[in-house]
């Protein structure tokens, strides 16, 4: 993926959102929604508890400081429970 991304052809330009605070319901559903089993970032939830997992030593405790819905830290729980053995294509 880096890879792809550092030599892709025109380059792979960047656009901050437009709102870098959630501050409506809306925008909390619909962020916590692309989460879900069959949303679209289960693959970065999928990295993201990867790289954690390699960090926290066995056994230890990973805190989730007001980082969204909590979806993502119910995923890391899940996936450290499990070995990680899932994978998602």
């Amino acid at each position: 993926m880096l890879f792809k991304e550092t030599f892709i052809l025109g380059g792979f330009p960047r656009k901050p959102e437009d709102h870098l605070v959630m501050d409506s319901q809306d925008q909390v559903d619909a962020w916590h929604a692309q989460g879900s089993g069959e949303g679209p970032i289960l693959s970065i939830y999928h990295l993201n508890a990867l790289a954690c997992s390699r960090l926290t030593a066995s056994g230890g405790t990973v805190i989730d400081v007001a980082c969204g819905t909590g979806r993502f830290a119910a995923y890391l729980a899940k996936m450290r429970a499990a070995g990680l053995s899932e994978r998602v294509e």
